[in-house]
């Protein structure tokens, strides 16, 4: 019997007991620390499970491996059989122009950090590992980029993944993991997944959302720290609520229709024409006219205003507002 969760499990007398086939990490084991190192494992966070030829064949955030039904060991002995596959998954992927030339694209994988292919090179490279999701990429300079790891954390770089600064988020679980105290005002419901979206009009206007949503100004000089924070909140979805989605075009301005300040709130029925009731991933709008956004899903799409959020809440409430940067 085999059990994936971030590790894999295997038993051999129907379940009485159990040895970890795959560790979630080596990190903590003996072996580790060995001259020899610890056997071939797999990638965690497992998704999949086969018996074949002989196998028990795993798919999970890195790829696929396999291991000998014969073998019952605890640790190791796992190929890796992803020289040949091409199976990143991606969040959100951007391009930009190098400086001189050629292009850059950055990608957020899942379990598998921030990546970066060039058309300068044949080899895809990682510069920062973990949870990867959103990213922002400066169009014109592909140096300048922002990626992000769980819970909002962001990391900036202007030197195309030489070096980081990730002292960027306004969330609370981002601060505490880059080694601050949280500030008094940080975002308390940042989701593990956290939308981050640059705006459309603007290449250095951020907007990104927990309980709140935030926006910056300062491009890759935003920062929050202990003493300053470039973020802005400007809108409170209110306790136990989360954005989940976010879309912004002309710098943050936007609004409402009709020249209206302040925020748009649609919330879902069950009714015909009324919001599916379900999670809705994307929103987007565009640039053009004052009701030019969408929401995709299997509801008939309905025009929406300006700048857009969607908010989860334990009802699976649907929030799309419009926002004014200078509020």
């Amino acid at each position: 019997m085999y059990a994936g969760l971030e590790e894999v499990f295997e038993s051999a007398n129907g379940g009485s007991t159990w040895v970890t086939a795959s560790p979630y990490w080596n990190y903590t084991l003996a072996c580790e620390s060995t001259t020899a190192g610890c056997p071939n494992t797999t990638h965690p966070d497992q998704h999949a499970m086969m018996i074949t030829d002989g196998k028990i064949v795993i798919g999970n955030d890195g790829g696929v491996y396999s291991r000998p039904l014969s073998d019952t060991q605890q640790y190791g002995d796992w190929t890796d059989l992803n020289a040949t596959l091409r199976s990143w998954q991606y969040y959100d992927a951007r391009a930009g122009r190098l400086p001189g030339a050629g292009t850059a694209v950055w990608g957020g994988l899942q379990d598998n950090g921030t990546s970066l292919v060039t058309s300068r090179s044949s080899q895809m490279v990682e510069p920062a590992g973990g949870d990867g999701f959103d990213v922002i990429v400066d169009p014109q300079n592909a140096n300048n980029m922002v990626g992000e790891y769980t819970d909002g954390t962001m990391y900036s770089s202007t030197d195309g993944g030489h070096s980081f600064s990730d002292t960027v988020s306004p969330t609370c679980a981002a601060q505490a993991t880059a080694g601050l105290t949280p500030r008094p005002d940080c975002d308390p419901a940042a989701r593990f997944v956290t939308p981050l979206v640059p705006d459309q009009g603007s290449k250095d206007v951020w907007v990104t959302g927990g309980q709140y949503v935030w926006v910056t100004a300062d491009g890759w000089n935003t920062s929050c720290t202990d003493s300053a924070c470039s973020w802005k909140a400007v809108y409170n979805t209110g306790a136990g609520h989360a954005v989940t989605a976010l879309s912004s075009a002309r710098g943050g301005g936007g609004g409402r229709p009709h020249g209206r300040p302040g925020w748009l709130h649609l919330r879902r029925h069950a009714r015909p024409g009324s919001l599916a009731d379900r999670l809705l991933a994307p929103v987007w709008v565009s640039p053009g006219g004052p009701a030019a956004g969408r929401h995709p899903g299997p509801a008939p799409a309905r025009p929406l205003p300006g700048n857009l959020t969607r908010a989860a809440t334990p009802r699976l409430m649907n929030a799309l507002r419009g926002f004014s940067a200078g509020t």
